[in-house]
């Protein structure tokens, strides 16, 4: 046969190549790591919680779940879906096979310590808050949280130890110096509490509001004279007082004479 009638064969095994190679290509990072394509699948959950669909988020999260059973995470965000929806023993479940997983305990045992405090269980969740500080030192959520657990019991002695130790570590924390006015009141401990309501009244992201709570303090507390000028200044206007336009402090430190 002529050499131009041989019919050319590249063409035929350069379509085959892709194929041979295709059967032999390392799997994809997501195919090899579950986990991988379970953290995809949270991400994608999370963007649909925070725009409120909560039930297609909790079902991403169960896919994530399913996709990768042995990863804490996935089982954490599995859990919080089954707490929201009732189904308590299955989030406990969750939660005690995502603490196993020993990564990142503090979120895991936070969430512990939430689930058994709304089930009324105190004791054991007094134990997760402290194993979650445990983890990790200096953190305020927990400290807040488990000085309200002590608050609701009536502990405020308790509650104002871990109120100090969030004061602490964040000094300007609004939240911290609004639970020490509150507790500090209630152990009787007025120079304290007036100290930490008149920086709200100051600092606080809502003057008039809290003007009004320094004044409802003084006026509960024998000091009616602070009460009636802290509402004549409301009267007059004044959105953001100076500490010069409040009253002197009314209750002295301990121990002075």
């Amino acid at each position: 046969m002529a050499h131009g009638l041989i019919p050319h064969k590249f063409p035929f095994q350069a379509l085959l190549i892709p194929l041979v190679l295709g059967c032999f290509a390392l799997p994809s990072k997501a195919a090899e790591h579950p986990i991988v394509a379970a953290r995809e699948t949270i991400v994608e959950g999370d963007l649909l919680f925070a725009q409120g669909s909560v039930e297609p988020a909790c079902l991403r999260y169960e896919l994530a779940f399913a996709t990768a059973p042995e990863w804490w995470y996935a089982a954490y965000k599995h859990a919080q879906c089954n707490a929201l929806e009732g189904s308590t023993p299955q989030a406990l479940y969750l939660l005690s096979k995502a603490a196993r997983g020993e990564e990142n305990l503090f979120l895991v045992e936070l969430e512990l310590a939430r689930y058994y405090r709304a089930n009324g269980e105190f004791e054991l969740s007094e134990h997760h808050f402290l194993a979650a500080l445990n983890t990790t030192r200096g953190a305020i959520e927990p400290m807040l949280e488990l000085a309200d657990l002590y608050e609701a019991e009536g502990k405020l002695s308790n509650a104002l130890v871990w109120l100090n130790k969030a004061y602490y570590f964040s000094p300007g924390n609004l939240t911290v110096r609004s639970r020490l006015a509150r507790v500090g009141e209630g152990l009787g401990r007025l120079y304290s509490a007036e100290e930490h309501l008149r920086y709200l009244a100051v600092y606080g992201v809502n003057p008039r509001r809290n003007m009004a709570r320094l004044a409802r303090f003084y006026q509960r507390n024998g000091e009616n004279g602070g009460s009636l000028r802290i509402l004549r200044l409301m009267g007059r206007g004044h959105v953001t007082p100076d500490l010069r336009d409040l009253p002197a402090p009314k209750f002295p430190p301990p121990g002075t004479p």
